[in-house]
């Protein structure tokens, strides 16, 4: 990549229940003489992100996003190794072809390319599927968790706006008995990214990735080592 890379966009499939996003990773810089250079480099990610044209959701904090090596995942070290905007997309509907999702993400690729001035014209809007337009910065978020092993049925949709104490879901033993007071509540205001595949939870099991409101700075110097 080094070599030959001036731009990359690693594809994933979040699940099946879950719209289509794209990740906008931190860019981390060791002295201060580097943060002018990691503002540069974050400007011209930001705007090959917006290009693609999809949801864009900002990676966890830097803390849990360095202990989850996310900064090991190919997009995470094209932009803070080789230093070169990287993003992931997201796209959704893992498992099965999609060909709403296959034609969104063939414009998505078209409208980088034509951003970074390797094709012509204008760039396309995606049609193919809604696009959470917030009018704040969103973060992933692994949330809300079950309290109980149980069955669970699910309260709302990819895509869906929630509002924090409303719930999410459902959940009864396997006898449909309520347990605890029989519903998964978020303890967050924000939108449904993706909701978890199969019917059975168990204690602390997240039950779907929801983005909240993100105030954190997404330039940011590494932070230091314990110990």
């Amino acid at each position: 990549m080094e070599k030959y890379a001036d731009f990359l966009i690693d594809f994933h499939n979040h699940g099946l229940r879950s719209i289509p996003y794209v990740i906008l990773d931190r860019v981390f810089y060791e002295s201060p003489e580097q943060k002018n250079g990691a503002d540069q480099l974050f400007e011209q990610l930001k705007a090959m992100v917006e290009s693609f044209g999809v949801t864009t959701c900002v990676e966890f904090p830097a803390k849990r996003y360095l202990k989850k090596k996310l900064h090991r995942s190919v997009s995470g070290a094209a932009l803070n190794n080789l230093r070169i905007p990287a993003f992931t997309a997201e796209l959704g509907a893992n498992s099965i072809l999609d060909p709403q999702i296959v034609a969104s993400s063939i414009k998505g690729v078209r409208n980088v390319l034509k951003w970074a001035g390797l094709l012509d014209g204008a760039q396309e809007e995606i049609t193919e599927f809604p696009i959470l337009r917030s009018h704040e910065r969103i973060r992933l978020h692994e949330h809300p968790r079950a309290k109980h092993s149980g069955l669970i049925y699910f309260l709302v949709e990819p895509g869906d706006r929630v509002t924090k104490g409303q719930p999410v879901a459902r959940i009864t033993d396997i006898f449909g008995r309520p347990l605890g007071d029989g519903y998964i509540r978020t303890e967050y205001d924000g939108y449904i990214i993706g909701l978890k595949t199969g019917t059975t939870v168990y204690p602390n099991d997240a039950i779907a990735t929801i983005g909240i409101r993100n105030d954190a700075p997404l330039v940011v110097p590494i932070p230091p080592k314990k110990g």
